[in-house]
């Protein structure tokens, strides 16, 4: 029954069936009906989820313990199965009635401590995560030491406490689903799509814990970078050896160049684009030149400095003079000549700026990444 009520999206029925006899049990799950999460994923990093059967069931008087098989969503698209644990007891009348997680069935909290990381699960889960801890603790430690930049300060290890239930009304910041309860994987695509999101997640707990959340057009700066700071996170993610190295697509930016496409670097900062839109990946293809160009002529090490001025820089100017000390006028010229040398096109870079001898005064206007020229011969 309750089965079916989450495969019809039947609300109404799905909370008639949770433990009223506990206030504080039904209360989340009323708020989490409200929020359309039900039935949240085994990792955030997963998508979509649902429950396909009931395989076993152990009744001890008047509680009982069900294993059902679920399944959740990749973010490429594909699924599949879960195995979770869910928990009843009867009630007076005899119903059978969804309650909380029983922690006797879990086992005792175990920590796992490394010099980077320190990991806390259910004994339960210690099958799952303890083969994972040692990789873990290594990723954790390449991004303590990338560049400087993510320096884990004083040398805490980051907590990772993977003990969350379905009994709190709200997932709690920083508490990862415990795959013997909200579910563990059921087959090797199941197994593999877990772990990648578990790393995905430790990454990017990583990257929030240095420079915090970007800031939005609401708290004071206008928006814009978020195409920048998604491929700049791709980039990081290739150093870390979470995915494949990066290769701009030379092809596309010399077409680009050839019929007049091509987006000056200032103007991707405030460029959106829909998914389906073929400027997109000239965008994403010319952003990960810039970052190449960063790699190769300022060092690898760099990629990451303008990490943290991506968060309050309003411009790509600012982000280049703030993460690089780069004035944006030297930058495009350098970036220019990159691009010509690797697309073997003739290009030039946007403006008509002379070189500093031809003014009568150079002055910096809204801070040294912009640059006006006076000549007193001429407006």
């Amino acid at each position: 029954l309750e089965l079916r009520a989450l495969t019809e999206e039947d609300t109404e029925l799905y909370l008639s069936l949770q433990d009223d006899a506990d206030p504080n049990w039904e209360y989340a799950q009323q708020t989490r009906a409200k929020l359309d999460i039900l039935l949240p994923p085994p990792l955030p990093a997963l998508t979509s989820t649902a429950v396909l059967s009931v395989e076993n069931a152990r009744v001890v008087g008047d509680v009982a313990r069900v294993e059902v098989v679920r399944t959740a969503g990749f973010p490429g698209g594909e699924a599949a199965p879960f195995r979770a644990v869910r928990f009843y007891r009867r009630s007076d009348d005899g119903r059978w009635l969804h309650t909380r997680a029983d922690l006797d069935h879990t086992g005792h909290v175990v920590i796992w401590d490394g010099q980077w990381i320190r990991i806390a699960f259910f004994a339960a889960d210690r099958t799952w995560i303890e083969p994972l801890a040692s990789e873990l603790e290594d990723l954790a430690e390449r991004s303590c030491s990338l560049a400087g930049i993510i320096p884990c300060q004083h040398r805490r290890p980051q907590p990772q406490d993977i003990t969350g239930t379905l009994d709190t009304a709200v997932e709690v910041e920083g508490v990862l689903p415990a795959p013997h309860i909200v579910g563990t994987p059921d087959d090797a695509a199941a197994r593999a799509a877990w772990e990648v999101g578990l790393r995905e997640l430790l990454f990017e707990q990583f990257i929030v814990r240095e420079v915090g959340q970007p800031l939005s057009s609401d708290q004071g700066w206008p928006r814009g970078g978020e195409l920048f700071r998604a491929r700049l996170h791709e980039w990081l993610r290739a150093e870390l050896g979470l995915r494949e190295s990066i290769a701009p697509d030379l092809d596309l930016i010399g077409e680009s160049l050839d019929t007049g496409e091509w987006i000056p670097p200032g103007a991707l900062w405030y460029f959106t684009f829909a998914d389906d839109d073929a400027r997109r990946l000239l965008a994403q293809a010319e952003i990960d030149l810039l970052l190449a160009f960063i790699a190769e002529e300022y060092g690898r090490s760099q990629l990451t400095r303008p990490l943290h001025a991506l968060r309050l820089a309003p411009r790509m100017e600012a982000l280049i003079w703030q993460g690089l000390g780069e004035t944006w006028p030297t930058f495009e010229y350098r970036f220019a000549a990159y691009v010509r040398e690797v697309t073997g096109r003739p290009f030039e870079p946007p403006g008509d700026v002379a070189a500093f001898a031809e003014y009568d005064l150079v002055v910096p206007c809204e801070g040294p990444s912009s640059l006006w020229g006076l000549r007193l011969d001429r407006p």
